[in-house]
């Protein structure tokens, strides 16, 4: 059990450093959603883990972000989404 306590706070001390890096920060990032995930859901803290889960997700690159809103874009039927508005 001490383990895994060392283990989750070098990863979020490390994540800022770990960030500079291309593929190590995806690993570290899914190891630090995955261990809020479950803070959230066995210690019952779930806007703690929220934010810390949005907090962590910024060091994702735009890239991410673009191809997310895509996905989610293409998802939406066209009869959900509002009006576009005409520009002036």
């Amino acid at each position: 059990m001490a383990v895994l306590a060392y283990v989750t706070v070098f990863a979020q001390i490390g994540f800022p450093f770990l960030a500079l890096s291309r593929r190590p920060k995806y690993v570290v990032l899914a190891l630090l959603v995955g261990m809020h995930l479950g803070i959230g859901l066995l210690l019952g803290l779930p806007v703690f883990s929220l934010v810390m889960i949005v907090g962590d997700a910024v060091f994702l690159p735009d890239a991410f972000w673009k191809s997310a809103a895509g996905f989610v874009r293409n998802r939406i039927p066209r009869h959900t989404r509002p009006a576009q508005q005409p520009a002036a």
